[in-house]
């Protein structure tokens, strides 16, 4: 972990984190707006759940996601979209 640059740690949140939380946004606007609400589903990994050796941005990017996808669906579940996270194995 300590290896890692600002840099590195930056882009891999920018790219796995940030972008579930941007494309999340702009779906559950939309979604919010139509009449068949719709479903989201995102990708975390088995990593989420756990952890690998050398890899704590991407780890922590899927941890995130998962709290991420948890908190959405309790917030937006009463308004008829349903948001999981599938873990890849």
């Amino acid at each position: 972990m300590a290896e890692i640059t600002y840099e590195e740690f930056d882009k891999t949140v920018a790219v796995d984190l940030k972008g579930v939380w941007n494309c999340m946004k702009y779906e559950i606007i939309q979604m919010l707006k139509q009449e068949d609400k719709g479903c989201i589903v995102n990708t975390s990994s088995q990593g989420g759940m756990t952890g690998f050796p050398g890899q704590a941005a991407y780890i922590a990017c899927k941890h995130a996601i998962i709290g991420l996808t948890r908190t959405a669906s309790i917030d937006y579940a009463s308004k008829g979209i349903r948001i999981n996270a599938v873990f890849l194995v």
